[in-house]
């Protein structure tokens, strides 16, 4: 009987993965920053918008790691970029949504 080899994910697909990875907890990042921001300055229904729209991004980072994984790729998480918390106003955070 021959050996079934096991599925394997494209090399090219597996390089752009860790960017996506990257992208979607930059914006998590991004939207709990800009929550805690709004909460600060008593924006509560903003606050809750943005916590919302991190909660999404980290349940899509989730999706990709388990992407990752179940095509048993080792990877390493990439690193985070600091977001500017310093907004101007709420118009400034929701343009720079």
């Amino acid at each position: 009987m021959p050996v079934k080899k096991p599925n394997v994910l494209d090399p090219n697909v597996v390089s752009k993965l860790p960017e996506r990875l990257k992208d979607e907890y930059d914006a998590m990042y991004f939207y709990t920053s800009a929550s805690n921001w709004c909460r600060g300055k008593g924006y509560e229904a903003a606050a809750d918008f943005f916590k919302k729209e991190a909660e999404n991004e980290h349940e899509h980072a989730r999706k990709v790691e388990k992407y990752i994984t179940d095509w048993n790729v080792t990877f390493t998480l990439p690193s985070i970029d600091e977001p500017d918390a310093d907004y101007l106003s709420l118009v400034d955070v929701i343009e720079q949504a």
